[in-house]
């Protein structure tokens, strides 16, 4: 067990904090959901018939901000990563306050 924390701790560093373009709208759309349906009960159920239509909808929307962002922009895998991450993380106060900061356009 004690060989295995330093080779544990070797992958968790090397491991990459980026999301690519592709997998981003997934992403993105599970994490949203699952914190909208934990933290914001009576509205997600007023918006989304089921947490399956809320990640296919969310992810349709995210694909298409995505195609028009890169217009202007390019996407940004550590940008994503963090937004995923801090989607995780945030308490639903903040969640409800908006508090996510997704930018993942550069």
């Amino acid at each position: 067990m004690t060989r295995a924390a330093p080779v544990l701790l070797l992958l968790l560093a090397s491991a990459s904090c980026t999301i690519s373009k592709d997998d981003f709208p997934e992403s993105y759309a599970h994490a949203s959901c699952k914190k909208s349906f934990r933290c914001d009960r009576e509205r997600f159920n007023d918006t989304w018939d089921s947490t399956q239509e809320c990640r296919e909808r969310t992810e349709e929307n995210i694909d298409v901000a995505i195609s028009i962002g890169d217009l202007f922009a390019d996407y940004d895998e550590e940008g994503g990563w963090s937004c995923v991450r801090q989607i995780n993380t945030l308490s639903c106060e903040d969640w409800k306050d908006g508090e996510a900061d997704c930018d993942v356009l550069n």
